[in-house]
């Protein structure tokens, strides 16, 4: 007998990604001002179209490598930093997502995916 699976995309089905990177967009542009936030997301594209991925850690790298101390200091950059590493993923859940993930565990195995968002 076969188990039946459930295969679930964690971006835009489990967690509003919209939200997410208009949320982290305003964090950035309180943190550094306008300027520097759009040269993080031109450096956060670029790196999506290279690797076929969202990977928020090389984006920063090369953010921090094309980006001058004197643009900004070490200790923003670190902030910043923090805004991705500690970013509440579970206020952006869909309502009763939780609820459906425990539902589907009970009738079949639950996969969840990312593309790395």
């Amino acid at each position: 007998m076969s188990t039946l699976t459930f295969l679930i995309d964690v971006d835009n089905t489990l967690i509003d990604n919209d939200d997410v990177k208009r949320d982290y967009d305003m964090h950035l542009q309180a943190e550094m001002g306008s300027a520097l936030a759009e040269r993080f997301w031109d450096i956060y594209e670029q790196v999506r179209k290279e690797r076929g991925v969202v990977d928020i850690p090389l984006a920063l790298q090369r953010f921090r490598e094309q980006t001058s101390l004197e643009e900004l200091d070490e200790q923003t950059y670190l902030h910043v930093h923090s805004i991705f590493d500690n970013y509440p993923f579970s206020q952006a859940l869909y309502p009763y997502t939780l609820e459906t993930l425990a539902y589907l565990r009970t009738i079949g195995l639950t996969v969840i995916v990312s593309d790395g968002d």
